[in-house]
């Protein structure tokens, strides 16, 4: 059971995901790494943690976790474009 020894809740779940992203630096800027690292990133890998957790719940036998959909900045490349030609 889980520390705070609730019934209703018979295990914790911790998942760790982590992705490794290829950048063709002729495409996209590489200054912004860290603001797509820190924006698109999460977006891209979270569908895996939700598909993990709630396969997970299911071959336990017990009530699927569904995570819910979240929504995040997104990164977008016309910004940075319009943002190079303004400077």
């Amino acid at each position: 059971m889980p520390d705070d020894g609730d019934p209703a809740c018979p295990f914790e779940m911790r998942i760790a995901v982590a992705g490794h992203f290829q950048v063709d630096e002729e495409r996209f800027p590489i200054a912004e790494i860290n603001n797509f690292a820190e924006k698109n990133a999460p977006i891209i890998l979270i569908p895996y943690i939700r598909e993990h957790s709630y396969s997970l719940t299911v071959r336990a036998g017990v009530k699927p976790m569904i995570f819910p959909l979240i929504t995040v900045p997104v990164f977008k490349m016309s910004n940075v474009k319009e943002k190079k030609q303004s400077d």
